[in-house]
């Protein structure tokens, strides 16, 4: 049985074009976002075929909440 979609942006990511798609914005604004948010942490990407697919690192970001939420 295949997985359900969503599930399956949990497991591997979300592909930068249905990113683009969903924002309005070029797929080189999109990429280079998210390159900024990988080099943060935010994000980890997986390479699937010729595709760059992107997931938040749900513990880095809660990290960062909690710092954020410490300090401010």
């Amino acid at each position: 049985m295949a997985a359900h979609p969503r599930e399956l942006a949990v497991e591997v990511g979300v592909c930068v074009t249905h990113i683009q798609a969903r924002v309005g914005l070029a797929q080189s604004t999109v990429s280079a976002y998210l390159s900024e948010l990988q080099r943060a942490g935010l994000v980890r990407a997986t390479r699937v075929g010729k595709w760059t697919h992107y997931r938040r690192d749900e513990r880095r970001i809660a990290q960062l909440v909690a710092t954020l939420g410490h300090t401010l």
